[in-house]
């Protein structure tokens, strides 16, 4: 997995420099693989945090709420960092995402200070998603050109 991370990481950097003139070539090209790259951003997350759990690891001195609550901050920040300085909208929606998920699957237990944070960094996230792409057709810089 840190291997496809690391790659995608490249190409994602790589197709930060190029110019896309065309709603088609964004969505299709830089989109695409900024989706791909968030997931595996997401998932290295999800599975580095099952992967502590599975050795036994109780994440002393913070309890595993506390820690949970940190993964899901990080998620979000990575995803406000990436979002705006790259300006890829894409890259939040999926984030987004995760999110929603974390929220469904704690929003009826006893964990709720998880769902709720959930929801504050979805609702975050969610404000960087739609202040990046309006400015992006704002600023011209997606046209709907084929």
């Amino acid at each position: 997995m840190l291997v496809l991370l690391i790659s995608l990481t490249m190409i994602f950097l790589k197709l930060s420099t190029l110019k896309f003139y065309s709603l088609k070539e964004e969505l299709f090209i830089r989109s695409s693989f900024t989706i791909y790259f968030a997931w595996i951003c997401v998932a290295t997350i999800a599975n580095t945090s099952a992967w502590l759990v599975s050795i036994g690891w109780n994440g002393a001195p913070l309890s595993a709420e506390l820690w949970t609550l940190l993964m899901m901050t990080m998620a979000a920040i990575l995803a406000a960092f990436i979002t705006l300085k790259f300006k890829t909208p894409s890259f939040a929606a999926v984030v987004i995402w995760a999110l929603a998920g974390i929220y469904r699957r704690w929003e009826n237990t006893l964990q709720r200070t998880i769902a709720e944070t959930a929801m504050v960094l979805l609702v975050l996230v969610a404000g960087i998603f739609i202040y990046t792409l309006l400015n992006k057709f704002r600023t011209g810089k997606i046209k709907n050109r084929s």
